[in-house]
């Protein structure tokens, strides 16, 4: 009997596998109920229960973004709002061009910020240090925020720049902001700004840096800054030229697998939204 309960295991994992379902673990995606635009420069992800998860632990968020100009005619921002959904994984953003979102310095409700690209402090947005309590009910609200002159008194840079990007984290019902963080570029900044030991700043030239000290926050790509090396010739005959950029965002949920692996979900399109960068 026990040999024949083992065939009848062996056949339903043969017959599982042969079906293309999908894989045991399962991470929820974000639910975005506010999208970057034209005029709005506030993205919205509205945090929702959990249950469907699979064999993984939801801890929070990652953003992406990426650069563009759309009237450079090699631009693909076209094609860069197709890749959310549950074909598409982080490394296809990646493969075009997307970089991760870094997290900022300043008070920490949710981690210790990057102190360079690539080492990373993971999720960006950490629901379970900022409200572990709600971590799987659902019922709060992030809002993304870019370049904003008037930012909360919670949210707080050490460089004193004019415009801040940032996230709020809003407990449930999901209406009043009671913390947050500045978000970044995935790009060193420069030694003369904070002695260079955070991620650069999404903030234009003039509202970051001293005048007359070079190189700039945003400079050419001769100062290998890699999320704007795709924008050329952009970026003299667009950006130079008007001082605006578009920046387009993804979402994706960060969790632990019950095998210790950390795992990001499916992409969910964010929208895009011009921000100043040059003065």
């Amino acid at each position: 009997m026990r040999k024949l309960r083992w065939l009848l295991l062996l056949g339903a994992v043969v017959l599982e596998a042969g079906c293309g379902l999908p894989d045991e673990y399962y991470l929820m995606p974000p639910r975005v109920s506010g999208q970057f635009a034209l005029t709005s420069q506030n993205a919205q992800i509205t945090g929702t229960n959990r249950s469907d998860d699979i064999l993984i632990q939801f801890i929070g968020y990652e953003l992406y973004y990426k650069f563009f100009a759309p009237n450079d005619p090699s631009s693909t921002y076209l094609q860069d709002q197709n890749y959310g959904g549950p074909n598409n994984t982080v490394s296809d953003l990646q493969q075009h061009g997307f970089q991760r979102v870094c997290l900022g310095p300043g008070p920490a409700p949710g981690g210790s910020p990057d102190r360079s690209p690539g080492y990373s402090s993971a999720p960006l947005i950490n629901i379970q240090n900022i409200d572990s309590g709600n971590l799987a009910g659902g019922g709060y609200a992030i809002n993304i925020i870019m370049n904003d002159l008037h930012p909360p008194a919670f949210i707080s840079s050490s460089s004193g720049a004019a415009l801040l990007s940032y996230f709020t984290y809003a407990p449930p019902p999901g209406t009043t902001p009671t913390t947050g963080m500045e978000i970044r570029r995935f790009v060193q900044e420069y030694p003369y700004i904070e002695s260079g030991q955070f991620c650069a700043p999404f903030a234009s030239n003039l509202n970051w840096q001293p005048t007359g000290l070079t190189p700039h926050n945003f400079d050419d790509i001769t100062f290998g800054q890699v999320d704007i090396q795709a924008l050329q010739p952009a970026w003299l005959s667009y950006v130079a030229g008007s001082g605006t950029i578009y920046i387009m965002m993804y979402a994706v949920s960060y969790g632990l697998s019950t095998q210790l692996n950390y795992q990001r979900s499916s992409p969910v399109y964010l929208g895009y939204t011009p921000i100043q960068v040059l003065n």
